[in-house]
């Protein structure tokens, strides 16, 4: 069954390292990137501190009036998987790191192309502040650059703290 934008796929929003086409060819090696898209009334935070990298990861937090960025994917079954097992999302988690939700996203940023996709957020009742360092910011500056995201939107992402 084709989705509405003509795939056949199931399509996911990255905001997060998961922008980065090294990262996400290893994690999810049938991916196909659809382009970019936006998330209106979300922000990006840093509101989960993820062990393994010892810093600060992303997260989209409701806010009415900011948008996030991110590329959108088509992944099989079996790419989505091991994404959810990537990010923390499996079902066998008491405390899943990350939760997958379906969002409204806007392809190429127009509202005109309104995408459900799946995208990864941290519960509510988990989320703290903290900072992300250089290596997992160049990851997502990597991908934004990769992605071609509004130049602002990237110039904005430098000029993030880090830890």
């Amino acid at each position: 069954m084709k989705n509405t934008n003509g795939t056949t796929g199931i399509i996911h929003f990255a905001y997060g390292s998961n922008m980065d086409s090294t990262q996400m060819q290893k994690r999810c090696p049938a991916n196909r990137v659809l382009g970019v898209a936006v998330i209106r009334n979300y922000t990006l935070a840093f509101t989960r501190f993820a062990p393994l990298r010892n810093c600060g990861v992303a997260d989209v937090v409701p806010e009415p009036g900011p948008e996030v960025w991110g590329r959108l994917y088509e992944l099989t079954q079996e790419d989505l998987e091991s994404l959810d097992r990537a990010e923390g999302a499996t079902r066998s988690r008491t405390a899943p790191a990350y939760i997958r939700v379906t969002l409204i996203v806007d392809q190429d940023g127009d509202p005109s192309k309104p995408v459900p996709a799946e995208v990864y957020i941290v519960p509510a009742e988990a989320r703290g502040a903290y900072l992300p360092d250089q290596t997992y910011m160049d990851l997502l500056l990597r991908g934004a650059r990769e992605a071609n995201l509004p130049k602002d939107y990237q110039a904005w992402l430098r000029n993030l703290p880090v830890a």
